[in-house]
């Protein structure tokens, strides 16, 4: 089988760790962003002038230190030797990122993920067609719904923004409930 897999909010716990330096650099209240709902993907308008700079002088710099989810290595890891390709399919692009597949390489080192390819789009629909994806893993509704159509199966991962959102496929909690219906198929 080819997997596609997303980075942020799928194996790592991105939204979570940037929570303090969105605070601190657009200099809003943490409770501000939480009742909001505002996290480093959907920054509000007034701050967009300003969102590159966050990612290149902040995310991306911090890239090494998000944690990881729990499993993720491990999971990722025994897919991948049991025959599995890896395809890690990321939103990150040019347009925030220095070297977006370098910083993404290194932070996948740095956990000790094993993986067959990076691509850095957001366009994972076309990315999907073209790995010919049999099974996608993402937190974002927007890329489960683009290509759920073009591949065998879909997994949302469920984090807080996506929680209270009721979906039509089949959401998963976490890396060992991802392997188990994995294994059912």
């Amino acid at each position: 089988m080819k997997i596609g897999i997303d980075i942020d909010d799928t194996i790592t716990n991105t939204c979570e760790f940037m929570e303090d330096y969105i605070s601190s650099f657009f200099n809003i209240k943490k409770d501000y962003l939480k009742k909001n709902n505002i996290y480093y993907f959907n920054l509000p308008l007034e701050f967009k002038d300003r969102e590159k700079d966050f990612y290149l002088s902040i995310f991306e710099k911090q890239i090494l230190n998000i944690p990881i989810k729990e499993n993720a290595k491990n999971i990722i890891n025994k897919l991948k030797e049991e025959g599995n390709k890896i395809i890690i399919i990321t939103a990150r692009e040019k347009d925030t990122y220095i070297d977006p597949v370098l910083s993404t390489k290194r932070q996948l080192e740095s956990y000790g993920i094993s993986y067959d390819k990076i691509l850095c789009t957001k366009d994972k629909r076309k990315a999907c067609i073209d790995e010919k994806i049999d099974i996608f893993i993402d937190d974002s509704i927007r890329n489960i719904n683009s290509v759920k159509n073009i591949v065998k199966q879909v997994y949302l991962f469920t984090n807080p923004y996506n929680k209270k959102i009721c979906v039509p496929f089949e959401r998963v909690d976490d890396w060992i409930q991802i392997y188990k219906l994995l294994k059912e198929k």
